[in-house]
C-alpha cells in the first residue's frame, strides 16, 4: 500500500496546481499544465529527497515512506484550506472530458493512445528491468545505494555506476523501497512517455492545433519504435525526453508571453533535473535556452533577463552539487572522468 503514497501526492499536486492555472487564457490546458508542474515539482522533491537522507546516512524504506508521508500531509492541508476559495471539483473536471461529447475520429484517437499506454503499462509492470544497462549499472547503482543507504561512490569496476547522472535512478530507487522489488522499477520510463505525450499536446495546444491535432501530435510520439521500447525498461532516455518537452514548452510561452515568477521556478527545475538525469540534455537544451533568452530579452530587458538566467543557474547549482560534488572528488571534474565524457562525445565535431 505505500506505493498509493507517491501516486495520491502527484494527484493532490494536480489539483492543486489546476486551480492555481485556472485564470491561465488557455483555460481548456490548464489540467496539462497543472499535471507538467506536478511531475516537474515532484521530479525535484525526488531529487532533493534522496540528497538530503544520503547527508543523513538514511535512504531506507522508513525514511522515504516518511517524507512522503508527511509531504502528503501537507499538501492535503493546503488544498483544504483551499476548499472555502473559489475552486474546481473533480466533477466539473469529469464534464469537460466526457468522450461521448467529442467526435467519434477523436474518441478512437483517445482509444488508440489508451491501448498503447495500456499495454506498454503491463510489459513494463510484468517484466523486471533485463536490458544490458539496467543490469550493468542503472540497478546496480540503485542496489549499492540501498545497502549503504547514502549515494557516496563506492568501489566496482564499472564505473558508469558512480558518475553518470542519476536522477533516473533515484526515482527507481524510491519506488523500490515502497514497493520492496523492482516491480515498479520501469514505470519510471513508462511515466514518462505518458507525461511527455500530456506535454507533447499541449505544446501543439500553444501552436494552435485544434483537438484533433494535439491528439495527432499525441499518437505520433506513443508510436515511436525507440519509444515503445524504451517505455519499458529502466534506460533514462524517456525520462532526459520528459524534461527536453517541458523545456520546449516553456520556451515556446515565454515566446508567447511573460512567464510567472512560477513557471521561472519550474522551467529552472526542468533543466536542473534534464542535467541530473543524462549528459545528452546539454546538447538538446541548448537551442530551447537560446531561444528562450531572446524571448526573456524582448519581453522583460536585459536586467531582467539576467535576473532570471542566475535564478536558473542557482537552480541548477543547487539540485545538481551533489552529484557534482561527488564526482569532483573521486575524477576531479564534476562531470565524471574526462576521458569517459569525452568517449562518449562526437569524434568529430563540425558544420
Amino acid at each position: 500500500m505505500l506505493v498509493l503514497i507517491p501516486l495520491a501526492l502527484f494527484i493532490a499536486c494536480v489539483y492543486l496546481f489546476r486551480n492555481l492555472f485556472s485564470s491561465d487564457a488557455y483555460e481548456e490546458s490548464g489540467w496539462r499544465q497543472a499535471f507538467l508542474a506536478a511531475a516537474v515539482l515532484l521530479g525535484g522533491f525526488v531529487a532533493v529527497t534522496s540528497e538530503g537522507l544520503s547527508l543523513l546516512k538514511a535512504i531506507n524504506r522508513l525514511a522515504v515512506s516518511l517524507v512522503w508521508l508527511v509531504t502528503l500531509a501537507i499538501t492535503v492541508v493546503v488544498l483544504w484550506r483551499r476548499a472555502g476559495q473559489k475552486t474546481k471539483s473533480f466533477t466539473t473536471y469529469w464534464d469537460t472530458i466526457r468522450l461521448r461529447d467529442w467526435k467519434k475520429a477523436d474518441q478512437s484517437s483517445i482509444l488508440v493512445l489508451l491501448l498503447f499506454t495500456g499495454i506498454l503499462f503491463l510489459v513494463a509492470r510484468v517484466a523486471p528491468p533485463n536490458t544490458n544497462d539496467s543490469l550493468s549499472y542503472h540497478m546496480s547503482r540503485v542496489m549499492h545505494w540501498m545497502q549503504s543507504q547514502a549515494l557516496e561512490h563506492y568501489p566496482t569496476t564499472i564505473d558508469r555506476q558512480l558518475w553518470m547522472p542519476p536522477w533516473a535512478e533515484m526515482a527507481v530507487m524510491q519506488l523500490y523501497l515502497f514497493k520492496g522489488g523492482d516491480g515498479l522499477s520501469n514505470l519510471v520510463q513508462w511515466f514518462s512517455m505518458g507525461a511527455s505525450l500530456v506535454v507533447v499536446s499541449l505544446i501543439a495546444k500553444r501552436l494552435g492545433a485544434s483537438i484533433r491535432g494535439q491528439l495527432f501530435s499525441a499518437l505520433f510520439c506513443v508510436t515511436l519504435p525507440m519509444g515503445i521500447l524504451q517505455a519499458t525498461s529502466t534506460q533514462t532516455d524517456y525520462v532526459t525526453a520528459f524534461w527536453l518537452v517541458g523545456l520546449a514548452y516553456y520556451a515556446l510561452l515565454a515566446h508567447q508571453r511573460r512567464l510567472s515568477a512560477l513557471e521561472w521556478l519550474l522551467l529552472s527545475l526542468v533543466v536542473a533535473l534534464g542535467v541530473m538525469t543524462k549528459g545528452t540534455f546539454y546538447t538538446f537544451a541548448l537551442p530551447f535556452l537560446l531561444w528562450l533568452s531572446v524571448s526573456t530579452l524582448r519581453h522583460v530587458g536585459w536586467i531582467s533577463t539576467i535576473k532570471y538566467a542566475l535564478l536558473g543557474m542557482l537552480v541548477v547549482g543547487v539540485i545538481n552539487a551533489g552529484v557534482w560534488a561527488r564526482n569532483t572528488r573521486t575524477y576531479g571534474f564534476p562531470l565524471g572522468p574526462f576521458e569517459a565524457v569525452g568517449h562518449l562525445s562526437n569524434e568529430v565535431l563540425g558544420p
